[in-house]
């Protein structure tokens, strides 16, 4: 399927691997809309694209996924902003806070599924309808290895993810009869600032000494480019990444 022109809805755009793809989908010819909490970084990576403030071909929002009335309200801006007209929901926010079960936060736990379950499961339902309007209707969720595998010190972000995985096996099966694929995307760990917001001194010493091969953002993206343009008669339904010659 060729990208060129259709209306592409990206949140985390403005994450490790949200600048990657965003850019490859502009280079590819993408109408675009980033999502993410903060408004700077938007429309810095707004001009380093297009170098037009004012530019019709990628716009932005700035959304706290952590916040649910903002969540809400963001499901109606978007729809404005691209008049009702979307092709393409990349679902591809996320944080998260590690440590053994004993040291979760209750804060930290709600925003971590706020961000990593509810805001996509949310955002999802409400743009569903337009979505399945198009001829190229697809959504794509970027969940994480963690979604379907078990790690220690990461129970609370590994629950979200299985949550937003189960969700998404759902979606598939409803969608379809939409005519709209749906993918997931389980990467492993990525060469990004993710694991810097741990603040656990024992999980972060752990994570630390873990000798895992991490992959370039790049490679997350290429995929998900990949996924997009596949035959849209099929649909690739989960796609896990890691390096090779390693599992954890």
């Amino acid at each position: 399927m060729m990208i060129k022109g259709k209306k592409i809805v990206l949140t985390g755009a403005t994450g490790g691997v949200g600048k990657e793809i965003a850019k490859m989908l502009y280079e590819a010819g993408a109408h675009l809309l980033l999502v993410s909490k903060n408004d700077a970084k938007l429309k810095q990576l707004q001009k380093s694209l297009t170098d037009d403030e004012e530019s019709e071909i990628v716009k932005y929002l700035a959304v706290d996924f952590s916040d649910f009335e903002q969540v809400k309200k963001s499901v109606h801006e978007i729809i404005k902003i691209l008049d009702g007209s979307i092709n393409i929901l990349i679902n591809n926010a996320g944080i998260g806070y590690h440590g053994k079960i004993e040291t979760i936060d209750a804060d930290e736990l709600k925003e971590v599924f706020a961000v990593n379950t509810l805001a996509p499961i949310i955002i999802t339902s409400k743009l569903l309808p337009f979505i399945s309007q198009s001829e190229s209707g697809h959504t794509i969720n970027v969940s994480s290895i963690l979604g379907s595998r078990p790690m220690v010190r990461t129970a609370a972000y590994t629950a979200s993810k299985h949550a937003l995985t189960g969700f998404t096996k759902v979606l598939r099966l409803e969608a379809s009869q939409q005519g709209v694929r749906v993918t997931a995307i389980e990467p492993g760990a990525i060469e990004t600032a993710f694991a810097q917001r741990t603040h656990e001194p024992e999980a972060k010493e752990h994570f630390s000494k873990r000798k895992l091969i991490k992959i370039p953002p790049k490679v997350i993206a290429d995929w998900i480019i990949k996924v997009i343009e596949s035959d849209p008669m099929v649909c690739p339904e989960m796609i896990q990444i890691m390096p090779q010659d390693q599992i954890i």
